[in-house]
């Protein structure tokens, strides 16, 4: 052997196999992507580079994906790397992505808590069924989140419908539909005695009785302060529960009648006196017309029948 060939053959030896790849016989990833630093033990002073390319996707979570050396080899050659320049030791790798079983309790759990957060009634009082899917999810590991959306006309009574969303690390991996059915028994203004047509509900005729509130027809009461003002639009008989559709508020301005106006204009107080053209009620708007020009102003009816002009 010459001299030069000799010198040749020791240059070719240490280019040939100067970074060195080593298959795992198994891997575990967590997804959605391989790199090669995932699959195999790297040695050479460019091991870090070569850890971080990329492979291609990972299976689904649970799954398995078997990736040969030959693709590897690909890969590494499409960077820029000469084929002479890294040794790669095995056959193939098999790769498994690590994953997640989300169950069906799981689930439930998570919405009902949801659902005792946005709802409205005394949980005590109130009993929630959820029906979530039948079966559960496998998804990648790591942080698990749920989030919920009800159906916007949806006010927590009765049976209903929410739109899940499985988050796991911040992305969204499931999107699913779970129902749920809630009743609650809740304490609600009833006529104590017989109530007339017109005349004022408050504590003497009314007291609170606990109502299964999905049986409700329309909207009840929950406090006597918030019938201050209203009589009743018809008879209201013993027993029955104060709804919305059972009471107005009470008239304390007729129609054609004279009443006081009071003209605020910065710090100035203007008293003066008009003709109302329609029956008012205490915080309502009210049209009224000048005794003298027949002017026609408007403004917010006071519960002592004033009639204030801002």
């Amino acid at each position: 052997m010459t001299r030069l060939t000799a010198i040749t053959f020791f240059f070719a030896a240490t280019i040939v196999g100067a970074e060195e790849v080593t298959l795992k016989p198994e891997a575990y990833v967590g997804g959605p992507t391989i790199t090669l630093g995932d699959i195999a033990v790297i040695k050479g002073a460019d091991a870090e580079w070569l850890k971080s390319i990329e492979i291609g996707p990972a299976a689904s979570p649970g799954s398995v994906r078997r990736i040969d050396a030959a693709l590897i080899q690909s890969k590494i050659e499409h960077t820029g790397f000469d084929s002479t320049e890294v040794k790669v030791n095995g056959r193939r790798t098999t790769v498994k992505t690590m994953s997640l079983d989300v169950k069906s309790g799981m689930i439930a759990e998570h919405l009902r808590k949801f659902i005792q957060n946005e709802m409205p009634w005394d949980s005590d009082l109130t009993l929630i069924e959820v029906t979530p899917p039948t079966k559960g999810f496998t998804v990648s590991d790591g942080d698990i989140d749920f989030v919920w959306k009800p159906n916007p006309q949806y006010n927590y009574l009765g049976r209903g419908s929410f739109r899940g969303e499985l988050v796991v690390n911040g992305e969204i991996e499931k999107t699913f539909y779970a129902k749920a059915n809630i009743e609650t028994y809740q304490p609600v203004l009833v006529a104590s005695t017989s109530i007339a047509r017109g005349e004022s509900l408050d504590e003497s005729n009314t007291r609170l009785e606990k109502k299964e509130l999905s049986t409700l027809k329309t909207d009840p009461y929950f406090d006597v302060a918030e019938l201050e003002g209203s009589v009743a639009r018809a008879s209201i008989f013993q027993g029955q529960v104060i709804s919305n559709k059972k009471i107005v508020p009470k008239t304390i301005v007729k129609r054609n009648q004279v009443i006081s106006v009071e003209t605020r204009v910065g710090g100035i107080r203007i008293n003066s006196r008009g003709i109302a053209t329609a029956d008012g009620a205490a915080g309502q708007t009210l049209t009224c017309r000048n005794l003298t020009s027949k002017t026609e102003f408007t403004g917010i009816l006071q519960k002592n029948g004033v009639l204030l002009v801002q």
